[in-house]
């Protein structure tokens, strides 16, 4: 007993007892109590579960229509930047078409007229300036966006989250595409053989009408003089003595009409000339051994300067193709520049005529008034090959594709012998094809060397196009424009952001 209290004394056994007899008694009151705690939680882990697969559900749908529609704007903004050689209006048109191939949340895309920004790309600072109104023709890249938005009238409607509220977002991608501008060096053949076409000498290749009909023209693109009693057609004077023909021909009272040459040296010429002879020409004196003694041995500006008036070929051909090319430019305006190297320069190299500039006009001008043989007669293809190189290395602008357009009768002769002036032409291919520079290789006239030409534009993964001797460049405009229209196609567009 508990003295104290009057209760008897418990032992350290009969509390351990207690304890037990006391926890018997209370469990079936804490299972009660565990049974509804088990039941609170699994309403919460359901409705965690339920909130968990709502944010995997619509998430993945809103991480799939941002994909879908970054895959759509790329695609339009890359069909956009292809559509700025036309007109704004047609890369808008091409922005639509392309963007409505996608899907996205089941529906397909739509850009409309205001999704699609006209712009210019600048490349070393990586930044897009939207442009408007008349500048959108000189874009050089487009950002396009899509959408799914209230705006649209096409948001996106979750699946689980419509029971939390209206269940609509907006789900924006966008695109920017460059269409990279082009910074081309035309390489001009000014070389003696360049009016080769239009010389007694290619009878045998071209015929004698036309030839004597491109003497003729010739002839009248110069004014049609009569000089004392000679006309264009040819009479034949048997004297062998230079004066005696002078004299015949009433050229001993009238001035030799250019710097360089004589009429003595006219008939002398007449009287010994091989290829003359071998044609039927010898001593057969008139305007048409008149304009062939020019083209043979007054060629350059210096002896003859109104030649580059005539239709000399293939140099007229030549510049016809530049023309075409220079229009094409022109009515696809999209920031190219152009610039011009001729070969061969009056110390037998090469010489750039005009750095890359924004100047079309400035270009087919300087390239009109020049003339076969213009400055020297020899045939550095190489070196006009090289100062093109050299000019898109120094000034070609960042960013652009760098190209060369090379128009030739292929016929290599200088700095040395024919074998290493091929060579040489060669070997500025693959430093070419080094750098990144595509070549259109031109041939033209009755003896091109295509087979050179064709290797230059492979070595480089250019183009290689043939218009052959004695055919007018109007007959081969159309196919002119298809390859430098393949040209402009195969210009590199690229996403920038």
């Amino acid at each position: 007993m508990n003295p104290e209290r009057g209760e008897p004394m418990r032992t350290e056994k009969h509390r351990r007892e207690g304890r037990r007899f006391k926890k018997s008694r209370g469990f079936p009151l804490f299972a009660e109590r565990r049974r509804g705690m088990v039941t609170i939680w699994g309403v919460v882990s359901v409705g965690m579960l339920l909130t968990l697969s709502a944010l995997v559900v619509d998430g993945a749908m809103l991480y799939g229509a941002e994909a879908d529609l970054q895959a759509a704007a790329d695609s339009a903004a890359l069909a956009a930047a292809s559509g700025l050689t036309t007109s704004p209006a047609d890369a808008r048109s091409r922005a639509a078409t392309y963007a409505a191939k996608n899907r996205a949340a089941g529906q397909p895309v739509q850009v409309l007229g205001s999704d699609v920004v006209m712009g210019k790309w600048d490349e070393d600072m990586r930044t897009f300036t939207p442009v408007t109104g008349e500048d959108e023709i000189y874009a050089d890249s487009v950002r396009v966006t899509a959408s799914l938005s209230e705006d649209h009238g096409n948001p996106l409607h979750s699946v689980f989250a419509q029971v939390f509220g209206d269940g609509e977002s907006d789900v924006r991608a966008s695109a920017t595409a460059v269409y990279r501008p082009r910074d081309i060096v035309l390489v001009l053949d000014l070389s003696g053989s360049m009016s080769f076409d239009s010389q007694i000498s290619h009878i045998p290749l071209l015929g004698q009408d036309a030839i004597e009909d491109n003497l003729y023209q010739i002839w009248t693109e110069l004014g049609s003089h009569q000089y004392g009693s000679m006309g264009f057609d040819t009479v034949y004077l048997s004297s062998n003595y230079d004066s005696v023909v002078v004299s015949q021909l009433g050229l001993d009272h009238v001035p030799y009409p250019y710097p360089s040459g004589s009429w003595t040296d006219f008939v002398r010429y007449v009287r010994r000339d091989g290829t003359l002879a071998n044609n039927g020409y010898r001593k057969m004196y008139g305007g048409l051994t008149f304009m062939n003694y020019l083209l043979a041995t007054r060629y350059s500006a210096s002896q003859t300067p109104d030649l580059w008036m005539t239709s000399e070929q293939p140099i007229t051909a030549v510049k016809d193709a530049v023309d075409i090319f220079l229009d094409f430019l022109r009515d696809v305006a999209t920031n190219d520049q152009v610039g011009l190297s001729v070969y061969t320069s009056s110390n037998g190299s090469a010489l750039l005529e005009h750095g890359l500039t924004h100047d079309i006009e400035l270009i087919r001008s300087l390239s009109r008034h020049r003339q076969a043989g213009h400055y020297d007669a020899y045939t550095n293809i190489g070196a006009g090959m090289q100062v093109a190189r050299q000019e898109l290395d120094t000034n070609g602008r960042s960013g652009t594709l760098k190209t060369m357009i090379l128009l030739t009768d292929g016929q290599a002769n200088k700095p040395y012998n024919t074998d290493y002036a091929r060579q040489y032409v060669l070997d500025e291919a693959y430093a070419a094809a080094d750098d990144g520079y595509p070549i259109m290789a031109i041939s033209l006239g009755a003896d091109a060397d295509l087979g050179l030409l064709r290797d230059v534009a492979s070595i480089t993964e250019g183009v290689a196009f043939n218009i052959p001797g004695g055919q007018s460049v109007a007959d081969y405009a159309d196919d002119l424009r298809e390859v430098f229209q393949h040209i402009a196609s195969e210009r590199p567009m690229r996403l920038v952001e």
